[in-house]
């Protein structure tokens, strides 16, 4: 999904904004640093987490072993107590100093094009 497409995509799921944020890919397609994401993935409350648990029929613990519910090829979203995240217009987005922190550690070839992304972007910013 182009950036207009996932905010089309992201409208389309009529979630209230300050009960989750966009990770990973679409966060970075938000921001301008990657011009695809291939699935959208959201970090969700608790309260959030049982709603789309419900909409979609998803069983509690049944969860990958990152602790993310899959809902489909375009959606997946994992729970948590605390929403840790910056704002980018309408969006809550993932930080992306946390991001870097986590595909640095990762170390996969195909991080490296986000990894020198984030960190022009972060230096630009200062």
């Amino acid at each position: 999904m182009n950036k207009e497409e996932l905010i089309e995509y992201i409208e389309s799921l009529d979630l209230p904004t300050e009960e989750f944020y966009i990770l990973s890919s679409g966060c970075l397609v938000l921001y301008g640093l990657r011009d695809v994401a291939g699935d959208l993935d959201i970090c969700v409350t608790p309260k959030l987490g049982k709603i789309l648990m419900e909409r979609y029929g998803i069983k509690e613990g049944s969860s990958n072993q990152n602790n993310f519910y899959h809902v489909s090829d375009k959606l997946e979203f994992v729970i948590n107590d605390e929403l840790v995240c910056d704002k980018l217009g309408k969006y809550q987005v993932q930080r992306l100093e946390d991001m870097l922190k986590y595909k640095k550690a990762r170390q996969m070839k195909r991080d490296l094009e986000d990894v020198a992304n984030i960190e022009r972007y972060l230096a630009e910013k200062k």
